[in-house]
């Protein structure tokens, strides 16, 4: 079996974040703020959005219970023409979501994060906070959802749970496992299975694969790049366990090494 990058894929969503000590000058609702982030990405970013963030204070007190809307900090929302790569910048942190199909390789997901760095380095963060990887598959593939044990690593899977269900002629309405791992200073959490909105087990149930990487122990954004680098192998070498050959066979000549 190949390792690394997959061209062909159920990748549904990717999420980069990490959380920063606040910027002084994002706070509020000054739109000046943000023109030294907006300059360094407009090029590749053109779409933007202002979000009025807004919170409820509730006060209560014997015999009475009062709340008032109190506006807060704006946030920016930049996105690419095509709509499928979308930025969200506060004062507190800066997230970059791929949307469906638009992951291609690791490379170019840095590339764009590295952009988004050295406009955020335009402010003057002393301190990371948090540093997240996110990569959600949703397997839309009839073929896997309806053989899943052909398909994904036997040890995740309750296969006599399944089984049994099939005996009694019992509907399946949702089956969602949470794993959580650590290696050095990075937890990452896997949630599979088939997932269901809804209490209707006639309602088509894709199986999910969906990997959350997190670090907490970043000093500063000069680290974040090195960081996700061993966050998406992390990930991707928990992906090749939860997979079977005949998984990547689906995948063709299309799974790739970095």
């Amino acid at each position: 079996m190949k390792k690394g990058v997959i061209l062909k894929h159920y990748l549904n969503e990717i999420i980069f974040r990490i959380d920063f000590e606040t910027i002084p000058e994002l706070i509020g609702e000054n739109e000046e703020g943000i023109n030294k982030f907006k300059n360094k990405i407009m090029a590749s970013f053109p779409r933007t959005e202002t979000i009025q963030q807004k919170s409820i204070d509730v006060t209560i007190k014997p015999d009475d219970l009062t709340s008032s809307m109190n506006k807060e900090n704006l946030c920016w929302v930049f996105r690419n023409e095509e709509n499928t790569k979308e930025i969200s910048l506060t004062a507190n942190n800066l997230i970059l979501t791929y949307h469906k199909s638009v992951y291609s390789k690791f490379r170019y997901l840095l590339d764009d994060i590295s952009l988004l760095l050295s406009a955020i380095k335009e402010y003057e963060i002393n301190h990371i906070e948090f540093l997240g990887l996110r990569y959600i598959n949703e397997i839309n593939d009839t073929e896997i959802n309806n053989n899943i044990q052909d398909y994904i690593n036997p040890s995740l899977l309750n296969t006599n749970l399944l089984n049994d269900l099939q005996k009694e002629n019992s509907d399946l309405i949702q089956i969602f496992s949470k794993l959580d791992f650590q290696q050095n200073n990075y937890i990452l959490t896997l949630q599979y299975g088939f997932f269901n909105p809804t209490t209707d087990p006639n309602f088509e149930k894709h199986f999910i694969l969906d990997y959350d990487c997190m670090n907490k122990q970043i000093i500063n954004v000069d680290e974040v790049s090195d960081n996700l680098k061993n966050m998406h192998k992390l990930i991707f070498n928990k992906f090749d366990y939860s997979v079977t050959d005949n998984f990547i066979s689906k995948l063709g000549e299309t799974y790739e090494s970095n």
